[in-house]
């Protein structure tokens, strides 16, 4: 519990409130490997610091430069109560004038006088020297989603490595959007991220039933696979609610109970050996690098 004094008002931190942050953006980037994101500022939300390795001799310039120069002195002692009496006080208004008062009268008013401000001390009032208590929650904000949509990542290989480097709390991850991407499998390591609960994989290339029991050993709730050439196969929303029963919603539409009831008694018909998929599925076409274009020009010339 913290502390903090403000004029005669005392602040108290009674506990801390951790609030879903912006999330890290980094669609529309024309991202070819998922490990392009450790180097490459996104569109919003916050990220750790890019990394980048430097040459011994520059390291060494940079960290002469940073030496405090001599001709800078060290702040004085006293100058931060200076500016504490800068703030101003409240002025201290004219009594108004009273008439001299006869001896009697005067010991008359001074024990209504102490009469009263015990009774007031009794009750609970504060004096001038008890300060007000205000208690507040410190706001923390974290960043729990990931957007990676309108790329062309071909797959999710050391996801977990990756998002370490870009994420200030990766395990917090609550909703990745991966939608229109080149996806043709999905990976297990989604199995690692404990609080995931939504995940957009609509628009992508996935034609096998047998990828979704990747993601059976998850808590994701809300799942899109729509655009998939998946979504094609007779039975595919009867499959897909069987093979991931914590499913609440499926193409942002909800589960209904007949759903889970049809699913139940389906569960007993899978052979998870032998699920269905996609004959001669559609192949995504990598468009050309630009930058790699005019490097072949380069050499050519």
């Amino acid at each position: 519990m913290q502390e903090t004094d403000k004029g005669k008002r005392k602040t108290v931190i009674v506990g801390e409130v951790v609030r879903d942050g912006k999330p890290l953006d980094f669609s529309f980037k024309n991202i070819r490997n998922l490990s392009d994101i450790i180097t490459m500022e996104p569109r919003s939300g916050e990220r750790l610091p890019i990394l980048h390795e430097e040459p011994i001799e520059e390291k060494k310039e940079i960290s002469q430069h940073l030496l405090p120069s001599p001709r800078h002195e060290a702040p004085r002692a006293g100058e931060n109560e200076e500016m504490e009496e800068e703030i101003p006080k409240q002025t201290k208004q004219a009594e108004p004038f009273k008439p001299p008062q006869p001896p009697a009268i005067q010991k008359i008013l001074a024990e209504h006088t102490t009469s009263k401000a015990a009774a007031n001390s009794h009750h609970g009032h504060a004096d001038e020297h008890t300060s007000a208590i205000v208690k507040k929650k410190k706001v923390k904000n974290m960043t729990t989603s990931l957007v990676l949509s309108y790329n062309i990542i071909p797959d999710l290989t050391g996801l977990i490595d990756i998002i370490t480097k870009v994420m200030r709390n990766p395990l917090s991850l609550k909703w990745i959007d991966l939608s229109y991407n080149h996806l043709t499998t999905i990976s297990k390591e989604l199995c690692e991220l404990p609080q995931l609960m939504s995940l957009y994989l609509h628009s992508n290339y996935i034609s096998d039933m047998k990828e979704l029991l990747n993601l059976q050993d998850t808590n994701i709730k809300s799942l899109t696979l729509y655009g998939n050439s998946i979504d094609q196969l007779p039975g595919y929303r009867l499959y897909t609610i069987t093979l991931l029963p914590q499913l609440k919603r499926l193409d942002s539409v909800l589960v209904t109970k007949l759903e889970i009831d049809n699913s139940k008694g389906f569960s007993h018909k899978i052979n998870k050996r032998r699920l269905p998929k996609v004959e001669n599925p559609p192949v995504p076409v990598v468009p050309k690098d630009p930058n790699a274009e005019e490097e072949e020009q380069k050499e050519n010339a």
